[in-house]
């Protein structure tokens, strides 16, 4: 486990990742709220290169919920 900020907030959290396989939990203590972020492949656009793939994407999505979610 971890602790990380992110948007302002400070959570307690964990990332792995394998074989293309990467997770990503948050607990937000102060709200009492969680999130999970899944991803069953890894991908990446030979054209955009790191500008998107799938961690970008994790963290665009991890980005919106912070902002969404735990408010």
């Amino acid at each position: 486990y971890f602790l990380e900020a992110h948007g302002g907030r400070n959570f307690v959290a964990h990332s792995g990742g394998q074989n293309g396989f990467i997770s990503h939990f948050y607990v937000d203590r102060a709200s009492h709220k969680g999130a999970i972020i899944a991803f069953n492949t890894q991908s990446e656009s030979k054209k955009l290169g790191n500008a998107r793939n799938t961690r970008a994407l994790d963290a665009a999505m991890r980005d919106a919920i912070v902002a969404a979610l735990f408010k």
